[in-house]
């Protein structure tokens, strides 16, 4: 991490009287008159609406959104990548499987059958065919609860029952995954250790890509720990008892974003880290709309992710989320609104490759 004063003071001359203007923030840019009119004179994508790169030209021009995206550091193709955080991670992890990258969770997973959308007529379950092993069991949607697979894999932290809750007699329900409903012990124990295992390929990564996903939670109160998820149908209601909801704000976000990075950073002290954020956008338990409630939540998290990648010299923010929401909805949208289109998938994780790799 870059040594960074703790305070500056600029002096400002107004009508003879000196206002001194402080700032004791570490994620504070600070340049010199010149060097910020360099900058800008060698910008040539800084501009809003004049210009055959401005803004104004590509947010109209009907096309994908494209951004020059200048990165921190540059990435090796034979660099192993642990990818973590929403369902938008693993949409980008299919593409860079693809095309080659060394994806550690590869081959790690559950079963098709053992997810709530397994369907007997089609065979299919959790995105994938009968026989296939799917990764979705590893969508993490919020800071907190990707901390808590990493801790345990990195600190071996361990919890009673392995964080898991019996709902009724041998009706057990892990809230620290995603896809899988209600089963027995055997069963849910099984899909933990699996779980696990997968989470243990960070620590031969060289890449950690983190999409961050929602600030919305429930908190699990038996053991205070904040849940993946909540269980599905009506358990939530049956046992409601059981869990508390939080909308967590900047400081928890950033808190446990800090927490984290900094945990896989001390256990792989030369990982370069890449965050994102989903645009995937969620239904909302707040008395609000569900549009203002969506545009809170992605501007906390983007805003803790500009922070970290300010902070820390080994992590970089890269603009998925603003190549996504500022394209046009045909070409981004899928028919529910909420999953993001293969091409569009495509474009963001060619643009990552380009960048990080090329």
């Amino acid at each position: 991490m870059p040594e960074l004063d703790s305070q500056f003071t600029a002096e400002i001359t107004m009508d003879q009287n000196v206002v001194p203007v402080t700032s004791h923030s570490i994620d504070t840019i600070r340049k010199s008159a010149e060097d910020a009119l360099a900058v800008a004179k060698n910008n040539p994508d800084r501009y809003w609406s004049s210009g055959p790169k401005s803004a104004r030209e590509r947010l109209s021009s009907g096309d994908y959104m494209s951004i020059n995206h200048r990165p921190k550091f540059k990435l090796e193709r034979t660099d192993p990548v642990f990818t973590i955080g929403s369902c938008f991670a693993r949409e980008i992890e299919k593409f860079l499987i693809r095309d080659g990258m060394p994806v550690l969770l590869r081959g790690h997973g559950l079963p098709a059958e053992r997810f709530e959308t397994w369907n007997e007529e089609k065979q299919t379950g959790g995105g994938v065919n009968a026989g296939e092993i799917s990764r979705g069991v590893f969508h993490k949607y919020t800071t907190h609860s990707m901390y808590f697979d990493v801790d345990r894999a990195l600190n071996g932290t361990s919890y009673p029952d392995h964080g898991m809750l019996e709902l009724a007699p041998n009706r057990w329900f892990d809230p620290h995954s995603a896809g899988v409903g209600v089963v027995d012990y055997e069963t849910a124990l099984d899909n933990r250790r699996r779980i696990d295992a997968g989470m243990q390929e960070i620590k031969r990564a060289k890449v950690v890509l983190m999409t961050l996903g929602l600030t919305e939670s429930w908190i699990e109160l038996r053991n205070g720990l904040v849940a993946n998820r909540v269980p599905p149908g009506n358990f939530l209601v049956r046992r409601k008892d059981l869990f508390s909801f939080a909308d967590f704000g900047y400081e928890d976000v950033l808190s446990e974003l800090v927490k984290l990075i900094e945990l896989v950073h001390d256990r792989i002290p030369d990982v370069k880290i890449v965050c994102t954020v989903s645009p995937v956008p969620s239904g909302t338990f707040k008395a609000r709309d569900v549009v203002e409630a969506y545009c809170g939540s992605k501007s906390t998290l983007r805003t803790a992710a500009e922070t970290v990648s300010r902070r820390y010299d080994f992590v970089d923010y890269f603009p998925s989320y603003e190549m996504v929401t500022n394209s046009p909805r045909p070409l981004t949208w899928m028919e529910d609104g909420v999953h993001v289109r293969p091409d569009m998938v495509k474009r963001v994780t060619s643009t990552f490759l380009q960048a990080y790799y090329g």
